[in-house]
């Protein structure tokens, strides 16, 4: 039988009434394998603080719920998915303008922790040049969505990025940012970046088209480079003939205005929509 501890005795009190009271979010992948294993019984041999049935003894609990309420307890990671589509047209102009666009982003995200790279291409499971950049920070990810038969790119871009949101179990307090793989980041001044780092937000976005950039939010934004809390991603509203400039931007309206970082300047991202002449947002 082991003590697991979280830090401090407060936070474990915290974790452990969460836990007898059955509040583990249903979403949440470790709940059923918590609840179903045999050890959950000991969580049970708590002391309680008279009728409110607070406790105030830390829990013991052994095997497999150690290691599952551990998992519980880990801070929120933040996932860069770059969005790619490597097709035959003018092929090796966009691989070089994707490896100076990752290699950008791999500078970037070696200045924040607990941060992870999914490179996410979607004309089908088979070897690319992507595939060299896998490292224990950094994954790829192959999806068909490029084949779904429609004209939205922004819709097949949404869905890749659902798509890692499955497949990597990345979770609802986990922070999101998707950016455009052939864009590159301004090495001396990435403002977006910048208010990463800050860890407190749960959308960082610039509203507006690319050649505005209001101080409120408003029906529209840049996806070159935006960034929102797992939880709101998984809401957003997979486009079908609008854009999806308006359909993420709708679903930040819900976040609570403090935890709202609104980009009035520039991102720090050169992009080139549908071109190679690339200018700065």
């Amino acid at each position: 039988m082991a003590n697991i501890f979280y830090g401090t005795y407060d936070r474990n009190i915290d974790v452990t009434n969460k836990i007898i009271a059955g509040n583990i979010p249903q979403q949440d992948g470790n709940r059923a394998a918590i609840f179903g294993d045999p050890c959950y019984g000991h969580l049970k041999h708590v002391t309680y603080k008279d009728s409110t049935r607070q406790i105030i003894y830390p829990y013991y609990v052994t095997g497999n719920v150690s290691r599952l309420l551990e998992a519980l307890n880990t801070p929120p990671t933040t996932y860069v998915i770059v969005s790619t589509c490597l097709l035959p047209g003018n092929f090796e102009i966009r691989k070089e303008q994707y490896i100076r666009g990752i290699n950008s982003i791999i500078d970037k995200c070696a200045t924040i922790p607990n941060t992870k790279i999914i490179l996410v291409e979607n004309n089908g499971q088979r070897q690319t040049f992507l595939d060299e950049f896998v490292n224990n920070h950094i994954a790829v990810l192959y999806t068909r969505n490029n084949f779904l038969p429609t004209w939205n790119k922004g819709r097949k871009e949404l869905l890749d990025v659902l798509a890692c949101i499955e497949t990597f179990k990345i979770r609802d307090q986990d922070f999101i940012v998707k950016v455009t793989g052939r864009y590159y980041l301004d090495p001396k001044d990435c403002p977006f970046f910048d208010r990463l780092k800050e860890g407190t937000w749960d959308s960082i976005m610039r509203y507006g088209n690319y050649c505005t950039g209001p101080d409120t939010p408003t029906g529209d934004c840049i996806l070159g480079i935006v960034g929102m809390r797992c939880k709101y991603v998984k809401e957003i509203n997979v486009p079908v003939t609008e854009s999806a400039e308006i359909s993420w931007a709708a679903k930040s309206l819900n976040i609570p205005d403090n935890k709202q970082c609104v980009i009035t300047d520039h991102l720090g991202i050169y992009i080139a929509p549908g071109t190679n002449t690339y200018f700065l947002v």
